[in-house]
């Protein structure tokens, strides 16, 4: 089914009775693609912002809050890209609720610690690190540099862009593109 919020939000949903879970999937336009070629050097925010928004939040650590999700069976994820940003919830049916109060927890009160940051941006840097090992992201890399160029799509994320990132543009990111 689809169908349009008053808001403007375009839902488009598919109804089973196999299971009795629910899968909400939210995405958001924007990703990398937002940055001017004057924020190139940024390449990878998306992402970064995405990890971090899979951290604490102002009110729970995040232990805490993989605990309350464990307790409920549910997982929240965030993610960023090239294009876009996605929120992804699974639950049980029966534990939408709580799922959702955490969900909102997450994406209105991000903690944007300084700790997790540093742990998140070494993670995101060692991911690249075996990407350069990957052959499939290596030909992935060469496909988007020959196909787009030096746009945003067609140059990755590099250890310089990342190294260079800080809590700031983080939160800048946040704050511009998750409303």
């Amino acid at each position: 089914y689809q169908q349009q919020l008053k808001n403007g939000l375009k839902i488009i949903g598919y109804r089973s009775s196999e299971t009795p879970t629910v899968l909400i999937t939210i995405q958001l336009d924007g990703g990398d693609l937002v940055l001017t070629p004057d924020e190139y050097k940024k390449i990878g925010v998306a992402g970064l912002t995405a990890d971090i928004m899979n951290e604490g939040t102002q009110n729970y650590t995040t232990e805490q809050v993989s605990a309350e999700l464990e307790k409920l069976g549910s997982s929240i994820s965030f993610s960023g890209g090239k294009t876009s940003s996605s929120i992804r919830v699974e639950c049980l049916k029966k534990n939408l609720d709580p799922t959702l109060k955490l969900l909102e927890e997450k994406l209105l009160r991000p903690r944007f610690d300084e700790e997790d940051f540093k742990r998140v941006k070494k993670q995101k840097k060692e991911s690249l690190r075996q990407d350069k090992e990957n052959p499939n992201a290596m030909v992935n890399i060469a496909y988007n540099k020959v196909l787009y160029g030096n746009t945003v799509l067609g140059l990755p994320a590099s250890f310089k862009n990342i190294d260079k990132l800080n809590i700031a543009d983080v939160k800048d990111y946040y704050t511009k593109y998750y409303s």
